[in-house]
């Protein structure tokens, strides 16, 4: 086991990945936001090590599921439904929603939507929900979303408590391995 830090905006990922290697580590973990993701792909490239790369959470743009870039072959990384969409079994429970809004973005916006607007769709969606069921009294909405269990949206399925404000369960997100340049759904054993 290999523990490495390194300060925000780093850019220069090989001494991290050649420490690894004569390491013999097995596989790398890198959990952060920003660019040091794709930074750290294409070092990995440039030393030309087989290494598995498991990623935080990555949005099309970063490894777009048709980007062809070589670098990231073989990445793993959670993706949610919205960016997933297109991988996901017709028989997820969101894929038909996710086809509407995704091909009504596509017409209105001409580009795919990203979580950002999915959230946008499942906060109005659930807060419409909480509203029916407690009606409009605007200080008991807040306890109508704290209700709301097992809601399916966009962004995944959230069940939200007092305590729990996220909502989104694991299962919300799909693991996601670049293979060919294209995004594959990684299967559960």
């Amino acid at each position: 086991l290999l523990n490495e830090s390194f300060k925000p905006g780093e850019h220069n990922f090989l001494p991290f990945l050649k420490r690894a290697s004569r390491r013999g580590v097995g596989a790398f973990l890198h959990w952060a936001r920003g660019g040091s993701r794709v930074d750290l792909v294409r070092a990995r490239a440039a030393l030309d090590l087989e290494m598995p790369l498991y990623l935080s959470h990555a949005s099309p743009g970063m490894f777009g599921s048709k980007s062809g870039d070589k670098a990231a072959e073989g990445v793993v990384f959670p993706a949610s439904w919205i960016t997933a969409a297109h991988l996901l079994p017709e028989s997820h429970p969101a894929k038909m929603d996710l086809k509407v809004f995704r091909n009504e973005y596509l017409k209105t916006y001409k580009s795919p939507p990203g979580e950002t607007a999915a959230a946008a769709v499942d906060a109005l969606r659930i807060l419409a929900w909480s509203a029916r069921g407690v009606g409009a009294n605007r200080a008991r909405i807040p306890a109508g979303v704290e209700g709301a269990r097992y809601f399916t949206g966009l962004n995944g399925t959230y069940g939200f408590s007092k305590n729990d404000h996220n909502g989104l369960d694991t299962n919300s997100l799909v693991l996601v391995r670049v293979r060919k340049g294209k995004w594959e759904l990684v299967k559960k054993r």
